[in-house]
């Protein structure tokens, strides 16, 4: 006898219908997920494989935050799988009744990210997480309920050797929560394209707003603006590393406990430059620069730093401190990049005292950015380094221009990297003179 009777058809989603299914001999209720057939065998064949492998991986995941898997049939065309019934998605809730209260975002949001943790330890990336895929499920009218994660459709084994199983959908989950990376290549992704999703889903929950084509930081309550805004960066490596640390970091705010001391003046200096950014707290300046002085020991804090600050940083701190504040910035942070760097941090450094130099008072402080610039693009064969120094130079004017001359002849050896560039720049004479003259 047949363990499920089709009942229902309920929706079509992609490349799966949903159908209401009854257990005959219980006669209980579930949700089937049955898959689209094309017609075309290549096609097909591919469907059918990703298809199994998300109901083996899905039903490999035992966790209450996991939708479970009760009952699948891989040898009938189309295969199915079966699975309890959901009361709703995150994303049918936060429309119909709007953004939830703090509290509540925040007990979702740890419950998802206790699955997601799960899974990554487990060796498997989401790559599809967004509210559609975060179920309520409710046992009985007496159980609290749970949310949980579902649709593995997508997801990446790390352990795998599968390299394309997602080939006809490569990269794609829904837009509005997928990271930059994985429409470049989905399968060269790490645990931080979830938690950019993760970000993402938060910002949903609080502002009952779609997070597309961009974040409104300001909707958000002011205490997790920093989360979701580091979770959310385009740059992965300036992401959350891991589910676990984004976790760490919500329970750390919401719980008041903070295990890690250098957490606090990071936190908020970083919480001062996110406010600066969104043009509100004007005292924040004040508050960022004082913090910076008084931590200046601290060469790991200042290098956590750097990839934070722009122009619009720069300028907010001139404006609230001392006229010369920008130009002690620029002295403290040259003593700590001091050496060899990563080359992508060689561009942090880069972008920081390019953002610096409009800013600053004394030449003095100013040929420091250009040695800076100089000395480090030539030590690590780094042309972003040298095409941003390039572009640097071609904006002087009057004394900036001798004093940048006057490091580059202090330092001779460095100038035929400079020659190499192909930046199309109009240098000023002088700077073009001594170039010529080195090369």
């Amino acid at each position: 006898m047949t363990r499920y009777r089709f009942v229902e058809h309920l929706t079509t989603e992609g490349q799966g219908e949903l159908w209401r299914v009854q257990e005959t001999e219980s006669q209980k209720l579930f949700i089937a997920k049955k898959l689209l057939l094309t017609g075309n065998s290549t096609v097909d064949a591919e469907y059918i494989s990703r298809f199994e492998r998300e109901v083996r991986t899905q039903s490999r995941l035992i966790h209450s935050g996991i939708m479970p898997v009760i009952g699948f049939n891989f040898t009938v065309r189309p295969p199915w799988y079966v699975m309890p019934v959901a009361q709703y998605s995150l994303d049918r809730r936060v429309r119909e009744i709007g953004k939830f209260e703090e509290s509540v975002a925040v007990e979702v949001m740890l419950s998802v990210m206790d699955a997601i943790e799960y899974a990554h330890s487990e060796g498997i990336l989401h790559r599809d997480l967004k509210p559609a895929n975060v179920l309520f499920l409710q046992s009985d009218p007496f159980s609290l309920g749970q949310w949980v994660v579902a649709d593995f459709g997508l997801c990446l084994d790390k352990y795998s050797q599968s390299t394309t199983i997602t080939r006809t959908r490569t990269g794609l989950g829904s837009i509005a929560y997928t990271a930059p990376e994985q429409f470049k290549d989905a399968h060269r992704i790490g645990e931080t394209a979830d938690v950019f999703a993760l970000g993402k889903i938060f910002y949903f929950c609080l502002t009952g707003d779609d997070p597309f084509p961009n974040l409104d930081l300001m909707t958000i309550p002011e205490r997790f603006r920093y989360i979701i805004d580091k979770a959310t960066d385009n740059d992965r490596s300036r992401r959350f590393y891991s589910v676990s640390s984004m976790k760490a970091e919500l329970n750390s705010l919401v719980s008041g406990v903070d295990a890690d001391p250098f957490r606090n003046v990071k936190f908020s200096c970083e919480q001062y430059i996110l406010n600066i950014k969104s043009g509100v707290h004007s005292d924040d300046a004040s508050k960022l620069y004082a913090d910076l002085l008084a931590n200046s020991s601290d060469e790991h804090l200042l290098l956590e730093l750097m990839s934070l600050f722009n122009s619009r940083v720069f300028q907010a701190v001139k404006e609230r401190n001392a006229s010369d504040s920008v130009d002690k910035l620029v002295y403290l942070f040259d003593d700590v990049t001091e050496g060899n760097f990563p080359f992508s941090f060689c561009d942090v450094i880069a972008d920081f005292f390019v953002a610096a130099y409009p800013h600053l008072r004394d030449l003095k402080a100013k040929s420091t950015c250009v040695r800076k610039l100089l000395v480090l693009g030539n030590s690590h064969n780094r042309f972003y380094v040298r095409d941003a120094l390039m572009r640097l130079l071609s904006e002087l004017t009057g004394a900036d221009v001798a004093a940048a001359v006057d490091v580059m002849a202090e330092n001779v050896s460095c100038i035929p990297f400079l020659a190499g560039s192909a930046v199309p720049v109009s240098l000023p004479p002088a700077v073009r003179n001594t170039i010529n003259a080195y090369k």
